[in-house]
């Protein structure tokens, strides 16, 4: 046996125990959404006619091959790569040579002392971290930020300020959005501020996943 079969067959019983080793008999979802299923023989069939899908707030749906649709009992049991990237945060961005990262986001809620029967009040406030040299910085318009969460819901500026400032190259802007979300439905929350904001020409576009938004109960609400 010369030494190119010699090693050929060494990479080939690799890739045979690799297999055995990782497939043994698991269900997965293939790119076009079907559930298939891998024996350890190296066989495979589909299980259905039934496909999977994901929302765009990341809820996986079945849809099924009689032209009926549902949610998905356990959303994370058939997780797609798109909707894993839902859970991601995108919270970092740089743009000529000037770093955006959306530090922070908390949901504050308040609640009155008869709290059985009080009306719950809640607010988000979001902080972004600007480090860099910018020339003349100046806080941008309210109207200028566009908050949504993975539900469509949208939550209005309520006041924007410019809390902590070292020298010309770091600076935190404090925002404060009115209302959130009553429940742990949302995956995530994007941030969009239009082209100019920052004295950028292009848009810059934030989002912070709901796994690492923080809650907090408040006797009232921050103003500042």
């Amino acid at each position: 046996m010369n030494c190119f079969s010699f090693k050929a067959l060494i990479f080939a019983g690799f890739g045979v125990l690799l297999s055995v080793g990782l497939l043994a008999d698991q269900i997965i979802i293939s790119d076009e959404g079907r559930e298939v299923l891998l024996r350890e023989d190296g066989t495979w069939q589909f299980l259905s006619e039934d496909r999977f899908g994901t929302l765009k707030n990341g809820t996986r749906i079945r849809l099924r091959s009689d032209g009926r649709w549902s949610v998905s009992k356990n959303e994370d049991e058939w997780v797609s790569m798109p909707a894993r990237f839902l859970k991601v945060s995108k919270d970092t961005l740089e743009l000529e040579g000037i770093g955006f990262q959306l530090s922070k986001v908390v949901i504050e809620s308040e609640r009155g002392k008869n709290r059985k029967n009080s009306t719950l009040r809640a607010q988000i406030i979001a902080e972004l971290v600007i480090d860099g040299p910018t020339k003349k910085f100046s806080l941008p318009k309210k109207s200028s930020l566009r908050v949504t969460d993975s539900r469509g819901r949208e939550y209005e500026a309520k006041k924007m300020s410019l809390i902590s400032e070292r020298g010309n190259t770091s600076k935190v802007l404090r925002i404060i959005l009115n209302g959130a979300p009553r429940w742990w439905g949302v995956k995530f929350f994007k941030f969009e501020f239009n082209s100019g904001a920052f004295g950028h020409d292009v848009p810059i576009e934030l989002t912070k996943a709901m796994s690492e938004v923080s809650r907090l109960e408040v006797d009232s609400l921050s103003t500042d």
